[in-house]
């Protein structure tokens, strides 16, 4: 439960700070616009991290199963560390320094790779030591950026664009948890931990893909803004139509290598036990294709500030799940769950194409 506070938050962060800043600041490149986005990702991170703190400590109420309130300090401290981060880390990354950013992610993630493999602390002294290698990657963050740091009076003008923009987005973190993990909760209620290792069997063996969608979320919101802005649409369209046939050629080379590979890859990395669920990871391979297409259509509906239909598509796929979550899986199991998630997929997809071309004239 730790985790889906945690995650929850970083999504809500997401939507919050780091989409309106890798769309907002690159049409002008301003230092003290950079600056407004520091205080202002230093206020929602605060707002964040108490409403993370909140929860853990009343979640008893929603579920007696739910009993993390003495971790409330740790959640706390937390969720502001990694806010700061990845702000720092995406800034980083836009400005292209990327010697910054590796040694920022370095110190937060490898000395924690070591205290867990050779230390073993339990979970409370854990949350305690991945706060410590966090803030050092924010200072080393900060140091990198020295030079644009210059913290000023907030702006109230600029919550009020920037929120103009994110508030959609919010929304549609929220919305977004129903999409897909509606159709996991199903699967854990009917067929319990054993359907749910099976599940997360197909998601872990995912993370080939998840490298390339992050490289994706770094670096291209950033630049498609800039181009749509310095250069017009024609150009944007153009950027984006060429990532969308590199990249899902890639995907589909990938997808075809884990299919090919399935059965070898269960065996191997998860014992001979599971080789009968080898379609499960010929499934979610190439529910990346779907995933992909979705991806690059969200970034280029945020890039053009059409923030409203991503929100909708979200509503949409949410109360699809609803309906259809529990009666897939109690009949047709695993693969009803995973025909959910491919049905939601195309869905959005189709919502996102049909107000693409409707709206494009309008850019």
């Amino acid at each position: 439960m730790l985790w889906v506070v945690q995650v929850f938050s970083m999504s809500l962060h997401q939507s919050a700070v780091l989409s309106p800043l890798v769309t907002i600041w690159p049409k002008t490149n301003s230092n003290s616009l950079w600056v407004k986005f520091f205080n202002y990702n230093f206020i929602v991170a605060l707002l964040l991290a108490i409403g993370s703190f909140i929860f853990t400590n009343y979640a008893v109420v929603v579920s007696s199963k739910w009993t993390i309130s003495s971790y409330s300090l740790q959640i706390f401290l937390l969720v502001f560390a990694i806010c700061l981060h990845l702000f720092n880390r995406r800034t980083l990354i836009n400005l292209q320094f990327y010697i910054g950013a590796f040694i920022a992610d370095f110190l937060v993630y490898v000395p924690l790779l070591f205290v867990i493999l050779f230390y073993k602390p339990e979970l409370s002294t854990l949350l305690y030591f991945q706060v410590l290698f966090i803030w050092a990657g924010v200072i080393t963050g900060l140091i990198a950026l020295k030079s644009r740091i210059k913290i000023k009076k907030v702006d109230k003008d600029f919550f009020k664009e920037v929120s103009k923009f994110s508030r959609w987005l919010i929304l549609t973190s929220s919305a977004q948890w129903f999409s897909g993990n509606f159709f996991l909760i199903a699967v854990g209620s009917v067929s319990g931990p054993a359907g749910m290792g099976i599940i997360r069997i197909g998601q872990s063996a995912m993370g080939v893909f998840s490298v390339l969608f992050l490289a994706i979320e770094n670096r291209v919101p950033f630049s498609a803004s800039k181009l749509l802005h310095f250069e017009g649409k024609n150009s944007f369209k153009k950027y984006m139509f060429d990532l969308f046939k590199k990249g899902e050629a890639l995907i589909i080379i990938g997808a075809s290598l884990v299919s090919a590979t399935s059965v070898f890859i269960i065996r191997v990395v998860y014992g001979a036990s599971y080789e009968n669920y080898y379609w499960v990871l010929i499934l979610f391979s190439l529910l990346q294709i779907f995933i992909f297409t979705s991806t690059i259509l969200q970034i280029t509906l945020r890039t053009l500030e059409k923030t409203q239909i991503i929100f909708v598509a979200y509503v949409i796929t949410s109360l699809t799940s609803i309906i259809l979550a529990f009666p897939l899986v109690e009949n047709f199991g695993i693969l009803g769950a995973i025909a959910g998630l491919f049905l939601t997929q195309i869905i959005a997809i189709a919502w996102y194409f049909f107000n693409l071309f409707k709206k494009w004239k309008t850019v």
